[in-house]
Parts: C-alpha cells; sequence; structure tokens
C-alpha cells in the first residue's frame, strides 16, 4: 500500500487525532434537535433549554401528526455511528427507546409517507434503508412501501431509475423528474434487507445497475470535456448503486467496472472546490420550499460507509481506489471545521456544533439532518484514516499474519506448572485468548480507534524461563489463535541506524505501534533493554530501561494490542518493568510436561517407563534405596526442552544406555547454563545433576505472578481440559480447569512434574 505522496505518516496521525476530536460532540450535537414528534428541522425551531437526555417520543394518535420521517431517520443513523464509535453495538438506550417509538408512529401510517408533504418517493427510498438496517425488514408495510416505489421503475432507459413526481402547491401531481442515481442508490440499498421483495423484481435491478453503469459514464464524458450542468454528486451515488445493486467484488464483474468506477471518482474529486463541491442538479421540488439537492457530505458519509463495510465484498476495492483522495477527503475535513456553527450550551458541558446545507437562501441556520449527516461523514473518514495509520504502521513494523495458532498453543503450551498455577498454555488462554475471543463482534464495524481489549482484562505479560521452551512460539500462537497480526521487535530493530540514533529509533517504533490496534507485539531478547538499573554497567542499558518504563505503560493504556517480554533470565530485570500497567503477569515457561514428552518419544518409536521417572521425583531430595544413576539420569528427561527433545527424537540409540546417556549430556549442558553453581566437570552423581537441575527451576518460581483482577478462569467440568484440545465446542476458547492443579503437590494426576514452592 502506498500513501497519498502529499501525505506523510505523521500528517495521517495528526489528521486521527483531529478527526478524533472533531467527533466527540456527536451524539450531543445531534440530539440537540430532538423533540417530542422526532427532531427539530433547525437550531431555530429548539425554542427551549434541553434536558441532558433527549425527551421521548410520544404515542402518534393522529396520521397527519407524522411528519420529518426522513430527517428523524436520518439523525437515528448519525447517533448509530455515534454509539458505534462508542464500542456499542447499538444506540444507547435513551436513542434506543425514541427510535422504537418514532419507527412504530412511521409503520402504522404508511400511507402519509411524505416530506414537506411532497416527495412521497424520496421519503420511502431514504427511510426504508435505515428502517430495514434497525430491524424492520420484516415489516409488511415497509416492503409494501418499497414495492410501490420499483412499480414505477421501467425497462425504457428513460425510466430505469427511480425518480420523484413534481407537485405544485396544492398537491396537484404534476411531470415526473428524470431518474437519479441518489434515489436510485436507496432504493437498492434497502433491498439488501429485502431477499423476498427482491427476487420478485430482479429484472428490474438488473436493468438498474445497467443504467447506472452509464449515468457513471456519462458524468465522466461531460467533465472530461468540461460540459456545463454536469453533475458530480451523481457519479457517487451512480458508483454506490451499482456496489449494493449485486454483492460481488469488483474484480468479478463486467470487465471495465473497476475501471469506470476509478474514471468516476477521479472525475468526482476533480470538481472539488475549496473543500466542498456543487450541489449539481435538482433531484426534485418542494411545494412550499424550493428544490432539493444532494448534500455533499451525505454524498461523501455514504461513500466512506461503503468503502469501510466488511460485508461489502467490492469494500476492499473501493478502499483501494478512494487512497489517492486522502488529500481530498482532509480538505472536505477542513471545509466543516471551518463552517460548523456553535449551538446552545443548555445541556452539555462539551461543544455542540451543526451545519446547515445552504440548499435554500432563506435556511441559513444549522439543520439537524445536514448535522446528522456531517457527523456521520467525520465518523466514516475518521475510520478510515485511522485504518490507514494503523496498516502503514503495521507495514513499516513488518507485521504478519502469525504462523502458529489454537493448536500451537496448546501443544507447546502443555508445560510443567507451578504449585497454585497452571501451565503455560492454559494460563495464556485464560488471560489473552478466551477473554478477547469473545469479545470480538462480527456485527461491530472495525474501529480502529475504538479500544479493542476491555478494561478489566490483562493486555501485557513477561514470559520467563530458560532458552528452547517456546516463548515465543507460545506468543505467535496467541496472535494466531485471535487471528490477530504479529509483531516481533528485537534490538536489533533499535540499533539498526547506529548506537547514535538509538533514542529516535525507539521514539520511532514506539509511536508506530501506539498507531496498531488488534495485534500481539512481542518484544524478544531484549534482555539488555529491561535490565536491572541498579546493576547495569552500560549508559545505553540504564537510558533504554528508564525510557521503556513509561512508553510500555502508554502502550499499555490504550488497549488496543497485546504486547509480550521474553527474557531468559527475569532475576536480572529491572523490577519496576514487571509491576502492574506495564504486565498483567509474569509466566515462567517451563519444559514440557512428562506425559508430552513420553507421547513425543512414543510415536518416535522410543517407549519411556514414565512410572519409575515418577518415582523418583516422589522421593526427592531424598535417594531411598531401589533407584539406581541409571534411573536417575533417565528422569533427567523431565527437564528437556523442546528443541532438545527434537533432537532426542532423532537420535538413533543402539540400545537403552545410549539413550540414558544422551539425556544424561543434555542434563550436563542445561545444568551448565541454568544453575548459578553447577558442579565441576566429572564430579557429582546423576542424582545431584537432578537435584541441582530441580533447584534452578525452584528458584526463579517465586517470580512468576497473575493480576488475580485480570485471570478470567474457564470452567472445564468435565476435567479434560487442554490434555484431550476441549475447546468448549468453540473455536479459540481454552479451558483450563483448576481442579485438576493440586495447591503443594509434586505431581497431578496427569503425570505432570510440578515445581513445589
Amino acid at each position: 500500500m502506498s500513501l497519498d505522496a502529499e501525505l506523510s505518516f505523521a500528517d495521517l496521525v495528526d489528521a486521527r487525532r483531529e478527526l478524533a476530536e472533531l467527533t466527540r460532540p456527536h451524539r450531543d450535537s445531534v440530539n440537540f434537535f430532538a423533540a417530542d414528534w422526532g427532531f427539530h428541522r433547525t437550531s431555530v425551531d429548539v425554542k427551549s433549554p434541553v434536558d441532558p437526555e433527549p425527551p421521548s417520543i410520544a404515542v402518534l394518535a393522529d396520521p397527519a401528526e407524522l411528519k420529518g420521517i426522513t430527517t428523524a431517520l436520518t439523525c437515528f443513523e448519525s447517533l448509530m455511528d455515534a454509539a458505534s464509535a462508542d464500542g456499542r453495538s447499538s444506540l444507547f438506550p435513551a436513542d434506543d427507546a425514541r427510535l422504537k417509538q418514532f419507527a412504530e408512529n412511521a409503520l402504522s401510517h404508511p400511507g402519509s409517507w411524505k416530506s414537506e408533504g411532497a416527495a412521497r418517493r424520496y421519503c420511502i427510498v431514504r427511510a426504508a434503508a435505515p428502517l430495514m438496517s434497525f430491524g424492520y425488514d420484516k415489516n409488511p408495510a415497509l416492503r409494501s412501501n418499497l414495492e410501490e416505489v420499483w412499480k414505477t421503475v421501467e425497462s425504457d432507459p428513460a425510466r430505469c431509475g427511480v425518480f420523484e413526481m413534481g407537485q405544485d402547491a396544492n398537491g396537484v401531481p404534476g411531470l415526473p423528474y428524470p431518474p437519479n442515481a441518489f434515489l436510485t442508490y436507496w432504493a437498492l440499498k434497502a433491498m439488501q434487507h429485502a431477499p423476498t421483495v427482491r427476487r420478485g423484481i430482479q429484472s428490474r435491478i438488473d436493468g438498474t445497475e445497467t443504467w447506472l453503469r452509464s449515468v457513471v459514464g456519462r458524468e465522466v464524458a461531460l467533465h472530461f470535456d468540461q460540459v456545463p450542468g454536469r453533475d458530480p454528486q451523481q457519479i457517487v451515488w451512480a458508483i454506490g448503486g451499482i456496489l449494493v445493486a449485486r454483492n460481488v467484488a469488483m474484480a468479478d464483474r463486467a470487465n471495465g467496472t473497476a475501471e469506470t468506477l476509478r474514471a468516476g471518482l477521479r472525475a468526482f474529486f476533480e470538481q472539488q472546490n475549496h473543500g466542498t463541491w456543487d450541489r449539481g442538479g435538482a433531484l426534485f421540488h418542494y411545494p412550499g420550499a424550493g428544490n432539493a439537492y444532494c448534500y455533499p457530505f451525505e454524498t461523501l458519509a455514504e461513500l466512506l460507509t461503503l468503502a469501510l463495510n466488511s460485508t461489502n465484498l467490492a469494500a476492499a476495492e473501493l478502499r483501494q481506489l478512494l487512497r489517492p483522495y486522502l488529500s481530498n477527503l482532509l480538505q472536505a475535513k477542513d471545509f466543516l471545521a471551518r463552517t460548523a456553527r456553535e449551538l446552545s450550551h443548555d445541556r452539555s458541558e462539551s461543544r455542540m456544533v451543526g451545519w446547515s446545507s445552504n440548499h435554500h437562501p432563506h435556511r441559513t441556520t444549522p439543520e439537524s439532518w445536514a448535522t446528522a449527516t456531517s457527523f456521520r461523514f467525520l465518523q466514516a473518514l475518521r475510520r478510515f484514516v485511522a485504518l490507514e495509520v494503523r496498516d502503514t504502521a503495521a507495514r513499516q513494523l513488518r507485521a504478519r499474519a502469525a504462523l502458529k495458532d489454537l493448536k500451537s498453543l496448546q501443544s507447546w503450551g502443555d508445560t510443567w506448572v507451578t504449585a497454585g498455577m497452571a501451565s503455560a498454555g492454559a494460563l495464556l488462554g485464560s488471560l489473552f485468548v478466551h477473554p478477547n475471543v469473545t469479545n470480538q463482534s462480527p456485527t461491530m464495524p472495525v474501529d480502529p480507534d475504538r479500544p479493542a481489549l476491555e478494561s478489566n482484562v490483562a493486555r501485557s505479560a513477561i514470559l520467563f524461563g530458560p532458552p528452547g521452551t517456546g516463548k515465543t512460539t507460545l506468543v505467535e500462537s496467541v496472535a494466531g489463535a485471535l487471528g490477530w497480526g504479529f509483531v516481533e521487535i528485537t534490538p536489533a530493530d533499535f540499533l539498526d541506524r547506529g548506537s547514535e540514533f538509538v533514542s529516535a529509533r525507539a521514539d520511532e517504533i514506539f509511536k508506530q505501534l501506539m498507531e496498531l490496534d488488534r495485534c500481539v507485539v512481542l518484544f524478544d531478547e531484549i534482555d539488555e533493554l529491561i535490565r536491572d538499573r541498579a546493576v547495569a554497567s552500560e549508559a545505553l542499558s540504564r537510558f533504554f530501561t528508564t525510557t521503556m518504563l513509561p512508553r510500555l505503560a502508554r502502550l499499555w493504556e490504550r488497549r488496543r494490542l497485546l504486547f509480550f517480554v521474553n527474557t531468559n533470565s527475569i532475576g536480572d530485570v529491572d523490577p519496576a518493568v514487571v509491576r502492574s500497567q506495564r504486565f498483567d503477569a509474569a509466566i515462567y515457561v517451563l519444559p514440557p510436561s512428562l506425559q508430552r514428552k513420553v507421547q513425543m518419544l512414543g510415536d518416535a518409536g522410543k517407549h519411556i517407563d514414565a512410572a519409575k521417572i515418577l518415582s523418583v521425583f516422589a522421593n526427592l531430595p531424598n535417594q531411598p534405596a531401589g533407584l539406581s544413576d541409571d534411573d536417575y539420569c533417565m528422569a533427567g528427561l523431565a527437564f528437556l526442552r523442546y528443541d532438545q527433545m527434537e533432537m532426542l527424537k532423532l537420535f538413533p540409540p543402539q540400545s537403552r544406555s545410549d539413550l540414558q546417556e544422551q539425556i544424561g549430556r543434555f542434563c550436563h549442558e542445561l545444568l551448565r547454563t541454568w544453575h548459578p553453581q553447577p558442579l565441576a566437570p566429572g564430579t557429582g552423581t546423576p542424582h545431584d545433576e537432578l537435584r541441582l537441575l530441580l533447584e534452578a527451576y525452584k528458584s526463579e518460581a517465586e517470580f512468576q505472578r497473575v493480576d488475580a483482577t485480570r485471570l478470567r478462569i474457564v470452567a472445564d467440568p468435565s476435567g479434560v481440559g487442554l490434555r484431550d484440545g476441549l475447546v468448549n465446542h468453540t473455536p479459540g476458547f481454552l479451558l483450563w480447569n483448576p481442579n485438576t492443579v493440586l495447591p503443594d503437590g509434586l505431581l497431578d494426576g496427569a503425570a505432570q512434574v510440578r515445581v513445589a514452592v
């Protein structure tokens, strides 16, 4: 992906922040216009101070009192975007109650749907799409109204789209207006929720899609020939109509579709003037108010909403076509920022603002529907820019799809367990996989500005333990189990421009990390960067430890990603690094469980007497009669790492003594690596080595901790848990049954080695 050449990464980060600020008063500003029948048309109509919450909508008894149906539903549509930006899948309770009553009033009197006493077809198609998306898609009155509109769409090219009928001030019908892409788009969007109605008129929809392609072609030709009377608004509404007429990717459509749409967008954005566009031709006429036009920011709001709609198969392609026009979209944002009008401060301390469409000379004050639509555009643009910033940061950090998954977490996570804890896989699953899988909603639009993590779940951990136990694999498995991106950062990333630029490079990396979301970040092998400041001898180590702490805290507070640090020696890590709000857990990643190792060797044709090994550990540190040096040597199998086990599987022993000898060599290697005072070469017995290895493991067990407020234990009544890969019949739900963990025992029923502390 390449960004607009005029916009740097820093420019887009600034735009993201500004858009977040511009959309802050969204809900309050729209609800400023709320009335007991729906929404006031303009700010002048709001006569009295407004309550903290909007008034309830009254039950409608007289159909003649039904008014402002398109205005109200545009406002409710906008409030839905505001709720989504706050992480809600539905409207706020007060807004939801008002919508339900308004919808009930409207659907009880479908024959009264008019806008300012006219424009019935406009009123139907503009109201149907939001009503259907709000759950009223099966309402017979709504379907009947839609069928009424579609009956007017003919095969004649002059009538292939939806058009409005003219009428005079007395309501006498006049001549029909030409079909326009605006009305046609809304009629087609409603059909997305009415498959039964759609099947009966599919041939008309096919003809309408062809007509919309001709609209784009005509307007592109008019633009590039600089012909007066060109209409930039019709280009975008025709493009939108093409994309909602059939849920098909551009690449799977007729040849030239993507090129036609690309030319249309170019023609549209080239007609931008001082941040906005000409209003184009009249859609129809209001007898009492004058001509009705497209509002450019409603056009932009729908265009961006389509590009961000994950259920539309052409959305990603449309987003790609829009990327070259990011600067144009930001100019439109600037126009709105300049033309915003301040509203009353009666109800909220926040700054409420509104906009006028400027369609009619006698209406210059902020209008409810224009305000609602402008905020819809700003919210959509905020999401669009946030996605661009996120994707750019991910590319610069070399984010990739995880190569490991839940099965890897179950397999590699089947480790020793310390007393009172669980295996590494069970802890990672309970802390990071399960709560975040359950928090993902396929119906919620992707919004990088919305926290991806709930406030009460774990966001970080430090994984420690000897090398070769699979710490990196476990972290990548968490990313794969969640379906999130994976970023691995090493000391080389901080030093790739030389030691003199380390500080600047660290700032750059963390600025990029702050823009990510739904990603798992691993700081791997950065022991030197988090070394205890009291003992660190190098200035670089002390500098990094000091500067890493506030950066990690800010990353934790964002609630947008999970991050982990791997270290082989947690005793050397600065104590402040492992505090809460930097790491919610310190997880001791031990070797694979004995049961897992017996299975691994058994699969390779090497059969191990697990009962004999368990009897050795049951008596440590004592050395009872009946156990030989060979028994202690074979028991060293329990300490071997994954990498050593892989080599042992490939080792072709000629006898059992050969296997014992290889295990003994691995144990010698481990003892030299992990114990602060290993035995001198050629001294000590296999019993001594086994005792010292267990002592080395237990010495670090005291560092393991979990923030109890963030641990979610998923009950496993069967007691099977990870052992048989039980996933609660739902992919990604990794279980830990605490009943299988003995509080102070050395062994559990699953034949795992337990470090007793």
